[in-house]
């Protein structure tokens, strides 16, 4: 895991393409060490804390702020 009070430099997630969503999981297992996902269904980005504290978030950065507080860093 890298340094977490970096902030991860993430695409601007407007349009979600296989692209961006390859992008975006491997910064959060780089930089969080989690497992990331878009749901295409909700149309929403989420994110395994840990080994069971699942986040949720409308944008990546949205998915950010919300992995590093439930990690305790915010």
């Amino acid at each position: 895991m890298r340094d977490p009070t970096t902030p991860t430099p993430l695409p601007a997630a407007t349009v979600v393409d296989a692209e961006t969503i390859a992008e975006v999981k491997r910064s959060f297992r780089q930089q969080y060490d989690v497992l990331a996902w878009y749901g295409p269904f909700t149309g929403h980005w989420w994110a395994m804390v840990g080994p069971a504290h699942l986040v949720e978030a409308a944008q990546p950065r949205e998915l950010e702020r919300a992995i590093r507080r439930a990690w305790g860093w915010e």
